[in-house]
């Protein structure tokens, strides 16, 4: 196979091919060709002594995995495939935990929570321990999720003063006993989340180094895709498995680091040295995806970051069509200009609609769009919404699937007991699952003698009860006989959900017969894949459970609507960012720390290299938002980018625009990159983005306002003349509602505004 390695790849893809010396690190630009690589690197293991069974392929999506199982497939034959444990993080550490189960205290039939199934378990414990109303759920979600990710379970938890201390700061002092709390009741129920698939493997790989020494014999080559998005849990658990053979591969990109509020941290790049001193670094800068122009205005981009590795990607492609950049006046304008382009270039070249992606920082700025979309009668697609999987007929149908592999799964048996309506109300559930709480017996023995419990329920919802755990039992009996798809069918037939959700919506009843579609689909691979072995209704469970929500992005022919985080990996012919403003790109949450802008730059990043043959950027003036219009200067990262490389219109704005900035990283170039974020009492100058902007004698209007009154006349940088009719709220949330001589009534937010007093 020789020369299909020097035919398929360039000098640099080859070098890191071949190399098999020790742990290496490959940095692949955008549009390199990363996944070419990691499909050549495991073909070139298994030609050089290493067994499929031997190899290990790490990746954030069940879509990653399968594209690279499929392109070694062509070469080598399914079998050899198949054998290749390739998957995401979670999908992979969740078939170790199962074969090893009651090493940490579980049973191998362990269901996984999702989120929603977490906030309904921390809502009641919340409720339980009448803890203050400052303990928000999500909050509290995710302070337990930080934790888990940095491997601390409730008992180190309570041992960090630390920890104690800053909660308390934040009025939040019973986090711990919230954590540990959930943390028992998940073991009792003998449910995992996906935290605990990561936190759990450290923990059987520590406590056990007989078990860990058995997966490193295994395992003796590691590949890790997206390495830059890695967090600390999966970071050491990669390090545990490495650190016998040190065969390790990484390929990553720091220019692509962008999931930090899920815990990903971009020093695992730079940590990786230390911990392996042999490590060999390579590094692809050759871009097969876009034109010249988008290649060359990333790398502008990018250069203004501090954190990164230097590379400069280049590109043989053609130059390209001139980059596009809309000024809007709100949100409609920018909708019309942006969709009337799509259309225009839909006539004028017969693009598909799929060859289209509208991308945004967050997903409230969608709805202008799907309005001018709709009403151009243009198909387009939403991700990142409400996903097939969160729809209620969909989780119930699971929760029933659950319920039958779990008996203990108290959360899913809620979920279901009365739908259909069975007469089993709300109150009877609590005090069942309060009854399992206290007693201990498994849930399957607590509703079999529901009769011999004090619980304060009557005889008729007694029967009903026992009845329902009949059902479940018989359905538990079928389940080691029927396979994935005849028990899902059996369930939602025979329990009446099916003709329930029917008279409930017509819909409802379609995403039913799609989720049957779909176990069906996947119980006829299964047997494929697995020599005639039929798959049951728990191996559908494992797989279903970690579904990412990159893994329902469909190949339709629409316009994709989506977020920049949720276009990672992709690429389209033509993309359009929009709300490329200050406070939306970078998002306001950033504008204080170094690190965030800087990670808010690589979101941009990423954002424009989706894009291969044309880019399109666009920002509006004003924004409706929260009841208020909103008004945003153009994001500093536009002019971070070469203008050369925009149509003449769109330079003449460079040249025009009064708000261009320098970057703020251009301006704290004496910074520790490493230090906390800035605070109000910082000393240190962040350009024009700082409180006190002066621009042409207009200050902002935060900093005027203990000046301002009723009454005045003041004049704004967009508006001109007008005068305060009132002003409401102090501080960063103050506003003025203002009637300006030429623009009439406007609401302007003082800690956006630009004024300066007349009288």
């Amino acid at each position: 196979m020789t020369d299909l390695y020097t035919k398929s790849l360039n000098k640099e893809q080859l070098e890191a091919v071949r190399y098999l010396d020790g742990p290496m690190m490959i940095i692949a630009g955008a549009g390199s060709g990363k996944t070419r690589v990691l499909t050549y690197k495991i073909l070139y293991l298994l030609e050089h002594g290493y067994s499929p069974e031997n190899i290990m392929a790490l990746t954030f999506t069940n879509k990653a995995a399968n594209e690279l199982k499929g392109r070694i497939y062509q070469y080598v034959g399914v079998n050899k495939a198949r054998a290749i444990s390739a998957g995401t993080f979670h999908s992979v550490f969740s078939k170790i935990l199962r074969k090893n189960a009651e090493y940490i205290g579980h049973n191998s039939n362990y269901t996984v929570f999702d989120s929603d199934n977490t906030k309904s378990l921390l809502k009641e414990i919340i409720k339980y321990l009448k803890v203050s109303e400052k303990h928000k759920v999500d909050i509290v979600q995710r302070r337990i999720s930080q934790a888990k990710m940095q491997l601390i379970d409730p008992f180190q938890y309570a041992d960090s003063q630390d920890l104690i201390i800053d909660d308390t700061k934040f009025g939040l002092p019973h986090i711990v006993d919230i954590y540990l709390e959930y943390w028992q009741r998940c073991r009792k129920m003998n449910v995992l989340d996906f935290d605990d698939l990561l936190l759990f493997t450290h923990k059987l790989f520590d406590k056990f180094p007989e078990i860990l020494r058995n997966y490193q014999d295994q395992y003796k080559y590691i590949l890790v895709d997206e390495y830059q998005d890695t967090n600390y849990a999966q970071y050491v658990i990669v390090k545990q498995l490495a650190d016998l053979n040190e065969q390790l591969c990484v390929v990553g990109d720091d220019s692509q680091s962008i999931y930090s509020f899920r815990g990903a941290n971009i020093r695992n790049i730079f940590q990786l040295k230390k911990d392996f001193p042999n490590l060999k670094t390579f590094v692809l800068t050759k871009n097969y995806r876009s034109t010249q122009r988008i290649v060359q205005v990333s790398n502008n981009l990018i250069s203004h970051n501090k954190a990164k590795i230097d590379k400069k990607i280049v590109t043989e492609n053609e130059l390209g069509e001139p980059i596009i950049l809309f000024q809007c006046s709100d949100e409609h304008d920018e909708a019309r200009k942006v969709v009337g382009a799509i259309f225009q270039l839909i006539q004028t070249y017969h693009y598909d609609y799929k060859d289209f992606a509208i991308l945004y920082r967050v997903n409230a700025l969608s709805r202008a769009l799907e309005d001018e979309l709709r009403r151009l009668n243009l198909p387009y697609r939403i991700y990142g919404g409400m996903s097939f999987y969160e729809r209620k007929e969909i989780k119930d149908a699971i929760a029933y699937f659950r319920f039958i592999s779990n008996p203990n799964d108290v959360e899913s048996f809620k979920r279901i007991i009365n739908v259909p309506p069975r007469g089993i109300g709300d109150i009877t559930a609590m005090k069942l699952q309060e009854a399992f709480y206290l007693n201990d017996v498994p849930f399957t023995t607590l509703l079999a003698h529901i009769d011999e419990y004090n619980l304060d329920i009557n005889k008729p919802t007694q029967l009903r009860i026992k009845n329902f755990h009949a059902l479940m039992e018989k359905y538990r009996q079928l389940a080691s006989k029927l396979d994935a798809f005849d028990m899902a069918k059996k369930v939602i037939y025979d329990t009446g959900y099916y003709k329930y959700a029917e008279l409930d919506s017509h819909e409802r009843a379609e995403n039913l017969d799609a989720l049957l579609s779909g176990i069906q689909d996947y119980t006829e691979h299964f047997i494929d894949e697995n020599e005639g072995l039929s798959p049951t209704i728990e191996d559908y469970l494992s797989v279903i459970s970690l579904i990412t929500s990159n893994d329902e992005i469909q190949d339709d022919n629409v316009i994709s609507l989506m977020t920049i985080h949720n276009a990672k990996g992709l690429e389209f012919d033509n993309v359009f960012v929009i709300g490329v403003e200050e406070n939306l790109l970078p998002h306001y949450n950033s504008l204080m720390d170094l690190r965030d802008i800087e990670e808010e730059r690589r979101t941009f990043y990423v954002a424009i290299t989706r894009a291969k043959k044309r880019l399109y950027l666009s920002f509006a003036f004003s924004r409706f938002s929260h009841g208020v219009t909103r008004f945003n200067e153009p994001s500093r990262f536009i002019f971070e980018m070469e203008k050369e490389h925009f149509d003449t219109k769109s330079k003449n704005l460079f040249l025009k625009n009064p708000y261009q900035r320098q970057s703020i990283t251009a301006n704290n170039k004496s910074d520790n990159y490493n230090k906390k974020a800035l605070g109000p009492s910082s000393k240190t100058k962040i350009g024009k983005t700082s409180s006190d902007v002066e621009t042409a004698n207009y200050y902002l209007g935060i900093n005027l306002l203990n000046k301002l009154k009723e009454g005045m006349i003041i004049e704004h940088n967009k508006f001109g003349r007008g005068e305060i009719l009132n002003i409401e709220g102090n501080s960063t949330e103050a506003k003025a509602t203002v009637n300006f001589d030429k623009s009439g009534k406007k609401h302007i937010i003082l800690k956006f505004a630009k004024i300066r007093i007349l009288d």
